[in-house]
């Protein structure tokens, strides 16, 4: 699993200034579309991140699930899958499992124990979203690529307000 999370993680650049990659102007800036359509596009969003990672784990016949973690002010998307009988967490955007004391992490035991908790996302603190504000509150999605015909890919565009603002920023 480790190598399979790393191989998709090197695909996508972190740095902010990767947005040059897959949005050359406002009008390229949408949400939504196919795996198919994120991977040739190319993102940076966690959402998409984890929705196109879940979807491939699943063509591998590895079990995987869609987590949303949010705070009061913001939130991030990881992974869950299913692994030789357990759930490993997995931050698909950030390239990496959770693990303490070289064990992988789950979901369950870090939202429910506190102080595990803490002690485990304290290792983690090279990385903003893995405060543990972040894991008070969560929702697991069960996304199923084989159920496809009951989603909707369609594309949402940047809306004309944020178009214009981005528009005077973009890319300099």
């Amino acid at each position: 699993m480790t190598k399979f999370v790393s191989s998709i993680w090197k695909n996508y650049p972190l740095d902010i200034q990767s947005n040059e990659k897959f949005y050359k102007t406002p009008n390229d800036y949408f949400w939504g579309g196919t795996e198919e359509l994120l991977i040739f596009k190319g993102s940076d969003w966690c959402s998409e991140l984890a929705r196109v990672f879940c979807a491939l784990c699943q063509c591998e016949n590895i079990p995987s699930r869609i987590v949303y973690t949010f705070s009061n002010e913001d939130g991030h998307v990881i992974n869950e899958a299913f692994v030789n009988g357990k759930w490993l967490l997995i931050d698909s955007t950030n390239g990496f499992i959770y693990k303490y004391n070289n064990k992988f992490v789950d979901l369950r035991n870090l939202v429910f124990n506190v102080s595990y908790r803490n002690r485990i996302l304290s290792e983690y603190s090279f990385n903003y979203y893995s405060n543990a504000c972040y894991f008070e509150n969560v929702y697991i999605s069960y996304y199923w690529i084989s159920r496809y015909e009951e989603y909707n890919y369609e594309i949402s565009f940047c809306n004309n307000y944020y178009n214009k603002l981005l528009s005077k920023v973009w890319n300099q």
